[in-house]
């Protein structure tokens, strides 16, 4: 409470135009820019701060609370001092004004009476006080409009000095001036000028008079002053002192001890007052009984005395009521003129302060004056449409802005004529919620498209507030009309973002959820319930943090919801990435999700809930052990492989190697790297060779290559070897030391060309050897057969030239049949030369001879046999006739044998510089396994014909069945030179 003395003490504000004011002052402050509001209430605490006050700032959009920090410390440099020791302390307007994000008046005010009692306990003077407004929505309006005055009432007997701030741009003119109206002083500040808006009401002055006229009646009415104690030793002092003189005049012959008595009693209730003069009464009494009444030096009487004893109390008793009446009318006398004294002095202070409060009231309604004008401009200049109405309704006065805005004057507005300007489809609901704002006297707010100048319906909020007076009753109506065509199309433009995200999240494969800054959840998409197994109810108080049953650290560990990475997140505000958590779903099972939640704030930064995204990692975790294991395998398998690996980078150099590349080329990993060796150099040692296995690398083509490798002991080895490129740009190079092959297959080589050259040998031996026999056989045997077979013709002419008789028939029959028999030697000596050495092979050349063969096989066999032939005879070395001819002998025995066909076709010819043989059958085919048996000799007998003359041959299946033969011989069909035994 304020008392009477530190009613009249001033506070210094640091507002230039404010000035300084008396404790319990509440007025408002109107601010255009953010700066404006800066450099105001850094000054208003900066002088509450040095002088012994607890400031509290409130701050709201667009202020934060770090942006007032730092424009306070740079006026106060101890800020940070301050701060810790509680002297100011500076808060959000939802930590302060709000609580789970709604406004509750008595609390906040409830709230001011703590800290102001905080403050006076603290040992400070009072409190200083602000808080910022532009927080407060069109729909609270009116519960602030309410709690301001509640806190304006509060305020008017406490040791507190609260401003309350204002942005211009986001209120209407009815709340400014509602404002105004519930606090003592109104002040603006426009591009940098000051206004004051209202000044102090004069119930100030009155009830300054009043306080006055209170303080004078309580001094009429006085009580005497208390008796003190130097009354009563006065008092004691008198009647010794009167009772020694008469004790001395006694002695003297003189006897005068009532005078005495009497003369101390006056004294002692003239100097203290009626107590004191009893108590000299009592003291008298018993003075005189004791030393002037008989028997003397008793306080007995004897029955003579009595008289004179009654006669001096009464006479003391007479003094001490005349002392008493006496001095009463001294002190009401000078009582009264003490009173009159100070009536007239306060009376002299009333009358100047009364002139003084005439002035101010002078100056207050010129103040006033120009506060109507500077807010009549406001009002035009102002971006919002603001009009006044009546209680009835009648709406009589618009902005300039109004006015400007549809086109049209004030007269064709006035009263119910703006109706005209509203959209048709919007007219009729406009007009009855402000009938029925009207006749239930509540605040008017409805959205509805006005024409403007040039023909265009433009979306508006309209805004109406009553004013009323002190009885409660409406003395009118402002209201205000804002464009907001933009942030209805911004509106549609986000819900239509809004159903979009919301679609996106629910076709989400990740599942994603929402909570507040207590846990609450209040939305999740389809796949979160799908991975939770349940769908809770967004909002329920019961489910907190996570929407599974139970959550559990990788390990196993149950994890409370409370100590969950959400639960987290919202206390800390910090994000989390990449948790793994498991989450126990109502069947019992269990999943691995990786977590990932991020903090909501607002435009201030301050947290107002979090979003988790996570996903089922279940297999991927299963698949990530396995990938582990595959590792572990691999790394052993790289460790333990007999073949060198090697990852060679972009820049060629080598990146890793197993042991068995360091075992077999001598260098390690280490030394390459610390030693800085360039092992391409130290492998190929021929630049040109090196140039070669270069580009191999750099190809990786992955097809293998034979190189020689030079190692660290200078040995040179044979390493079989593929390059392959990853993703990365690594090529990776295997290879296997074939040193030991390579000398095996050049060994089997040079045995497999000694053999070859063997078998040539024996092949020419045995073709020259069936030639010459064939010619042994065709000229001697079958001249001899031919010399037999004249004989026995001549010999059976002879006969048939004898007479007919027995003996001679039967020798005629010997003869025949032994002619007969020489025709059939000839015939199987003609074959068996033919066998051996087909004579038209040699003398009409091979396209005479497959012909022939191709002949007899057909009447030998039935199957039919086509042979096509090239119209010139091919010009061929003996060995090459030989062999074509021998191997399609082989055939057509072979397809007797094996294929069963009902044709053969054969085709000779030229084919880029080689001689080609091809046959061909329709019969069963030949088998992989067949043409892979090692045990078919024809075959490799047919392989190795060619092989000799440098040529190949290759047996295949028809597309259609059968089998085709294809031999290829050089045209020069030169044989293989032999190499010399070993």
């Amino acid at each position: 409470m304020i008392t009477e003395l530190t009613a009249r003490e001033l506070r210094e504000t640091g507002i230039s135009v404010i000035g300084d004011v008396r404790w319990g002052t509440h007025f408002c402050y109107f601010y255009e820019t953010r700066q404006d509001l800066l450099d105001t209430l850094v000054l208003y605490f900066k002088a509450g701060l040095e002088h012994n006050e607890f400031c509290l700032w409130v701050v709201s959009q667009p202020l934060t609370v770090d942006e007032a920090k730092r424009a306070l410390e740079q006026a106060v440099p101890d800020l940070d001092r301050l701060l810790a020791e509680g002297s100011i302390e500076i808060h959000g307007h939802d930590e302060w004004y709000l609580h789970n994000g709604q406004f509750e008046p008595e609390r906040v005010i409830q709230n001011w009476r703590e800290k102001l009692n905080q403050a006076l306990a603290g040992g400070y003077v009072g409190m200083r006080a602000s808080g910022d407004t532009a927080w407060v929505q069109k729909e609270q309006r009116t519960v602030f409009r309410e709690y301001e005055k509640k806190f304006d009432a509060l305020s008017a007997d406490q040791r507190m000095i609260v401003l309350c701030t204002y942005p211009l741009t986001a209120n209407p003119a009815a709340q400014i001036c509602d404002a105004a109206r519930f606090h003592q002083v109104a002040v603006a500040r426009q591009h940098g000028t000051w206004e004051i808006v209202e000044t102090p009401e004069l119930r100030q002055a009155q009830a300054e008079i009043k306080r006055l006229n209170d303080q004078l009646q309580r001094a009429t009415m006085k009580t005497p002053k208390p008796t003190t104690f130097r009354g009563y030793g006065a008092a004691v002092l008198s009647v010794t002192a009167a009772l020694i003189i008469a004790r001395w005049l006694d002695i003297h012959a003189v006897t005068a001890p009532v005078s005495l008595f009497l003369c101390a009693l006056m004294f002692s209730t003239w100097y203290g007052g009626l107590k004191p003069g009893l108590l000299a009464m009592a003291l008298s009494l018993l003075a005189f009984d004791f030393c002037f009444v008989a028997p003397i030096n008793s306080l007995a009487i004897e029955i003579q005395e009595i008289p004179r004893f009654l006669i001096f109390a009464l006479a003391a008793l007479f003094v001490v009521s005349l002392s008493v009446a006496q001095r009463s009318a001294t002190d009401s006398l000078r009582r009264a003129r003490d009173a009159l004294e100070g009536s007239v002095q306060e009376l002299r202070r009333t009358n100047e302060s009364l002139q003084a409060e005439n002035a101010e009231r002078r100056r207050a309604e010129e103040a006033l004056k120009q506060a109507e004008s500077h807010l009549r401009l406001v009002l035009d200049t102002t971006p919002a449409l603001i009009n006044t109405g009546r209680p009835d309704g009648y709406l009589d006065n618009f902005n300039q802005r109004w006015l400007k805005y549809v086109g049209l004057s004030l007269e064709e507005l006035q009263g119910w004529a703006w109706t005209s300007v509203i959209h048709p489809e919007d007219v009729d609901g406009m007009v009855n919620r402000w009938r029925a704002s009207l006749a239930s006297g509540e605040l008017f707010q409805y959205e509805a498209r006005v024409r403007r100048a040039d023909g265009e319906y433009r979306w508006m909020l309209h805004h109406k507030v009553p004013l009323r007076d002190e009885h409660g009753n409406i003395g009118k109506w402002y209201g205000s009309s804002i464009d907001i065509e933009d942030r209805k199309q911004a509106e549609e433009a986000l819900r239509e973002s809004e159903q979009r995200f919301r679609r996106l999240v629910e076709l989400m494969p990740v599942a994603v959820y929402v909570c507040d800054t207590s846990g609450i959840i209040q939305s999740y998409n389809k796949r979160a319930a799908e991975l939770w197994g349940r769908e809770p109810k967004p909002g329920d108080t019961a489910q907190r943090y996570c929407g599974s049953l139970r959550l559990y650290s990788p390990d196993g560990k149950l994890v409370p919801h409370e100590e969950s990475p959400m639960a987290e997140v919202l206390k800390t505000g910090i994000q989390a990435s990449d948790v793994e958590m498991v989450m126990e779903r109502p069947d019992g099972s269990c999943i691995t999700v990786l977590v990932n939640i991020a903090p909501l704030r607002n435009a201030d930064g301050e947290v107002i809930g979090a979003m988790n995204c996570f996903q089922d990692i279940t297999e991927r975790r299963s698949a990530a052990e396995e990938l582990k294991k595959e590792k572990e395998i691999l790394a052993k398998v790289f460790d333990n492989i007999p073949v060198m690996i090697g990852f060679v980078g972009d820049d060629g150099g080598i990146k890793l190697v197993n042991p068995e590349w360091e075992r077999t080329i001598g260098w390690t990993l280490k030394e390459l790297q610390e030693q800085k060796v360039d092992i391409f150099a130290e492998a190929y040692p021929d630049p040109s060779y090196r140039q070669k296995v270069l580009d191999f690398v750099a190809a990786s083509t992955g097809e293998w290559a034979d190189l020689k490798i030079k190692v660290r002991n200078g040995r040179v080895i044979d390493a079989a070897c593929a390059v392959v490129h990853l993703s990365d740009g690594t090529k990776v190079a295997i290879a296997r030391d074939i040193t030991e092959r390579k000398q095996a297959e050049e060994k089997l080589k040079a045995t497999s060309e000694q053999l070859r050259a063997l078998s040539a040998r024996l092949q020419s031996a045995r073709e020259e050897e069936a030639a010459r026999i064939a010619r042994e056989i065709h000229d001697d045997l079958g001249q001899q057969l031919t010399g037999l077979k004249m004989d026995l013709r001549r010999a059976e002419r002879k006969l048939e030239g004898l007479e007919s008789s027995p003996v001679v028939n039967s020798l005629l029959d010997t003869i025949v049949n032994a002619t007969e028999l020489t025709d059939k030697i000839t015939t199987s000596v003609q074959e068996i030369a033919a066998n051996l050495r087909p004579e038209m092979l040699d003398k009409l050349g091979l396209s005479a001879a497959l012909h022939y063969e191709a002949r007899r096989f057909q009447e030998r066999t039935g199957v039919l046999c086509e042979v096509l032939l090239p119209e010139t005879e091919p010009t061929l070395s003996t060995e090459a006739s030989t062999a074509l001819f021998r191997i399609f002998k082989e055939c057509l025995t072979n397809i007797v044998r094996h294929a069963h066909p009902t044709k053969v076709e054969a085709a000779l010819g030229l084919e880029n510089g080689r001689m080609t043989l091809r046959v061909e059958d329709n019969g069963r085919g030949i088998t992989e396994a067949e043409i892979a048996n090692p045990e078919s000799l024809g075959l490799l007998g047919m392989k190795e014909r060619a092989a000799l003359l440098g040529g190949e041959i290759v047996f295949q299946r028809g597309t259609k069945g059968g089998t085709i033969v294809n031999v290829r011989l050089p045209h020069s069909g030169t044989p293989v030179q032999p190499k010399e035994l070993v």
